[in-house]
């Protein structure tokens, strides 16, 4: 989710520049929509595709266990 936000402020601002940085209802709620949008979105993509899990579990094990192990 932290990797997240730049991305949903570059959405934003590319869907409705004017509300993109301004704290105001209107901006918020468009805010949160593309947040629910992106976050249902990738959900979907996430249980769509058979072997993500199991690519995740491959990618988390290349990239943490060097630095779990090496860097105590």
């Amino acid at each position: 989710m932290l990797c997240g936000q730049p991305l949903h402020i570059v959405i934003h601002e590319i869907v409705s520049p004017g509300t993109a940085h301004s704290p105001t209802w209107n901006g918020q709620l468009r805010h949160f929509g593309i947040t629910s949008v992106v976050l249902v979105g990738t959900f979907v993509i996430g249980n769509v595709i058979p072997f993500f899990k199991d690519l995740q579990g491959i990618i988390a094990s290349a990239c943490a266990a060097p630095i779990i192990f090496f860097f105590p």
